[in-house]
């Protein structure tokens, strides 16, 4: 079977740097003695377990928000295990529940392997930061690469875009990949100024392969997973897609518009070969491994994995860390401090400079963060590619581990914004988004989309005018009237602009196919050139607009015929028939203004892709 051909692009929550059921136990978990973790209770450990309850009962209300498919998390605190449990689904469709010990897709959480792999090859002195790339891949010779070196590739520092990639098997090894993003050569000159790129890393998993002689997953399987125990993380690509540990890895979902859809299962590998930026597979006790490396200057249970001075250089904060695919501030949920990124590693750093918080986190939800003063190891993993959940779940842990005054910060801000705080759609009759919550968050506001991605905001003519935080040009404005209340909002600037009315979605009205089968077929809107269908399945009445992922619900009619929708009442449609009583357009009012889309063909013509019920 052909692997899936998926299109790489940067929607919203990809802005934000790639970073219920419980059912503990799982298969294939360690013996006491194997375990380099062993549990103890919190108190033992000198932490409060109710404050860990807590913690575990909002990951479980994720699960029932659906906010994720399912996860796991994982506390260590002194070496010790305080809390390890799973939560929602492996694979929802087959009702599987999710097992401590399932191996998830860490996506960029890949690239401290590559850097530390790096870090190895610069201690045995065959290869120096300052070292043009260049100097080993060919592709690298042309004028618009050639002044890249190894530190800009570390530090993702190189101008190399994003991805050149729009297919996972473009190329048909590491090599190839990396001689044509030399080719494609620089967005900026290299060295002045960050921009997170998985390309970047790729080429230093190819520089990595080139210099070692070994592919890249032999490569970082012998010299750093093997001598960490990391038995449970590998490599799953082609070349390994015998391995018996994919019986163990979880699918992967994506979120849409009405919730999470699965687009990969673990029955043939996802990449056809091992790059730098991803590929790597792993579960939170093994990844735990390599963070105790790290919180212990490159030693492994007395055994030399790199020289502290290696990891003194990947954990050195050098840039502040930028989302991908602008120059905004990288978001944050813990309070007061900035992220930065150094090689191949995230710090998070107080007004003083101090790193505070190190870790990395990957794209489809996987994230693991180490407080090195407290000995403290906190990683929670998930399937569930598209929201972020994480800055959330960094929230929470603050709040509950470190800063309880937030919750008195929140409590403040929840009363003097109370008219503001509340759930809101989309009132744009073109391209209506899910409802976006506004909620209290680290004592201001934030603006929280389903899916977990999360806005702070800052005011800046309090209470009416407000701007995302980490892109001030993103702009908030809400309409309150003489009463101070707020029915809506308006939000402008380069992410989205639309109108949002405060309220909830409502549940579609279940309908029989005698009542609605005129309505069927498809609609044309001329001035966007496009055709619009309107369907009908499960006794819902629908309408599908081309460039969105799932059809918008209908409501039933009310005395005037009007049909309001399901996500933003404020938005209508009513059939129009001429005077044979036959179905001619449809009216789609909104508080935008009126347009009418004229039927081009009913649902007996209609092939099933358009809609024919």
């Amino acid at each position: 079977m052909r692997k899936p051909h998926i299109r790489l692009s940067l929607a919203l929550s990809c802005l934000l740097l790639s970073f219920a059921l419980t059912h503990c136990g799982g298969p294939s978990a360690p013996a006491a003695g194997d375990d380099p973790f062993p549990s103890a209770t919190p108190a033992l450990a000198g932490m409060d377990e109710e404050a860990l309850e807590a913690l575990a009962s909002f990951i479980g209300s994720l699960v029932e928000e659906e906010r994720i498919v399912g996860g796991e998390l994982l506390v260590i605190k002194n070496r010790r295990t305080v809390l390890h449990r799973a939560f929602g689904w492996t694979d929802r469709e087959q009702g599987i529940p999710m097992n401590v010990g399932t191996i998830f897709n860490v996506r960029s959480m890949t690239k401290p392997f590559t850097g530390a792999a790096a870090q190895l090859l610069i201690e045995q002195g065959e290869l120096a930061p300052n070292d043009r790339v260049s100097e080993f891949l060919e592709g690298f010779s042309a004028p618009r690469a050639s002044k890249i070196t190894v530190e800009h590739l570390m530090t993702h520092r190189s101008g190399l875009p994003l991805s050149i990639l729009e297919g996972l098997d473009d190329f048909p090894n590491l090599a190839a990949m990396a001689e044509a993003i030399g080719r494609t050569g620089c967005e900026f000159e290299p060295g002045s100024r960050f921009h997170y790129s998985d390309a970047g890393t790729d080429v230093l998993g190819a520089l990595v392969s080139e210099i070692s002689g070994a592919r890249l997953d032999r490569f970082v399987t012998e010299e750093i997973l093997a001598p960490l125990g990391m038995t449970d993380s590998f490599y799953y690509v082609d070349a390994t897609a015998d391995d018996p540990r994919r019986e163990r890895l979880a699918p992967l979902y994506i979120a849409m518009a009405d919730g999470f859809t699965k687009f990969w299962e673990p029955d043939e590998p996802l990449y056809p070969f091992a790059w730098g930026s991803q590929t790597l597979y792993s579960t939170p006790k093994d990844y735990a491994r390599f963070l105790a490396m790290w919180l212990d200057g490159g030693s492994w249970q007395g055994q030399s994995v790199l020289q502290p001075e290696s990891v003194e250089a990947m954990l050195e904060p050098v840039s502040t860390a930028r989302a991908m695919g602008g120059g905004m501030d990288a978001p944050t949920g813990f309070l007061d401090l900035s992220m930065f990124y150094g090689r191949m590693s995230i710090s998070y750093v107080d007004g003083e400079g101090q790193t505070v918080v190190i870790g990395h986190s990957g794209s489809d939800g996987t994230a693991a963060w180490a407080w090195p003063e407290d000995d403290l190891m906190i990683l929670f993993f998930t399937q569930s590619r598209g929201g972020t959940v994480w800055m959330l779940i960094e929230s929470e842990i603050d709040r509950l581990l470190f800063h309880p005054e937030i919750e008195e910060m929140n409590a403040r801000a929840a009363n003097s914004y109370a008219p503001l705080i509340g759930t809101y759609v989309d009132a744009s009759v073109a391209h209506p988004l899910s409802q976006a919550e506004i909620a209290a968050f680290n004592g201001g506001l934030a603006w929280i989309m389903p899916s977990g991605d999360l806005f702070e905001l800052e005011a800046t003519d309090p209470p009416s005018r407000w701007r995302f935080k980490i892109l001030p040009t993103q702009r908030v404005t809400f309409s309150l009237d003489e009463a101070g209340s707020v029915e809506r909002c308006h939000v402008a600037g380069p992410i989205a602009t639309s109108t949002l009315i405060r309220g909830q979605a409502l549940a579609p009205t279940l309908l029989s196919l005698d009542e609605v089968s005129d309505l069927l077929g498809t609609y044309l809107d001329e001035e966007g050139d496009r055709k619009i269908v309107v369907s009908f399945a499960d006794g819902i009445l629908s309408v599908k607009v081309p460039e969105l992922p799932a059809p918008l619900e209908l409501l039933a009619p009310d005395e005037d015929g009007w049909r309001p929708m399901a996500l933003n009442p404020t938005v209508k449609l009513r059939f129009d028939r001429n005077e044979h009583g036959d179905v001619i357009s449809f009216t789609a009012q909104s508080p935008d203004g009126i347009d009418v889309r004229r039927r081009i063909k009913d649902h007996q013509d209609a092939t099933p892709d358009e809609g024919g019920d």
